[in-house]
């Protein structure tokens, strides 16, 4: 594990078997709220911030990274640095399996995303959210 200090836990969180927290780096930060639960193999990589809130569902196979690859034409992808925006998912979020979520999005309180959706946009509170890319899809009732 890398920089295992920027990496806050609270009480209760439950993180399963095969799931990775990377804080990328010694400026990265990543925070888990109370009574969380990150599923099998979801990988969490920050290399600016990410914060997850309390009483969080994450199921299977979720993959939330803060940062991408610059692709200018003309210089070698490898050889071009990263852009991050952070992430912040609220309380009380319901993240389905195989979920993606990308720099820059926030997610408000009492959101769910459906399975197999690439979210690239912010999510309001209590709306529910779906596709490749992620549509706003409908509202919990």
């Amino acid at each position: 594990m890398r920089f295992p200090k920027n990496i806050s836990i609270a009480d209760e969180v439950v993180v399963k078997e095969g799931a990775h927290l990377c804080a990328c780096n010694a400026h990265a930060r990543i925070s888990i709220g109370e009574r969380t639960t990150v599923g099998y193999h979801t990988f969490v990589f920050a290399s600016e911030k990410i914060e997850i809130g309390a009483d969080c569902l994450i199921a299977p196979f979720v993959y939330v990274v803060d940062s991408d690859h610059s692709i200018a034409r003309g210089e070698k992808i490898n050889s071009q640095p990263n852009t991050t925006a952070p992430i912040r998912i609220g309380n009380d979020v319901w993240i389905a399996s195989n979920v993606t979520i990308l720099k820059g999005v926030q997610i408000a309180d009492g959101a769910v995303i459906a399975a197999n959706s690439v979210v690239n946009k912010s999510v309001g509170p209590n709306e529910i959210w779906g596709g490749s890319p992620a549509k706003h899809i409908g509202h919990r009732s």
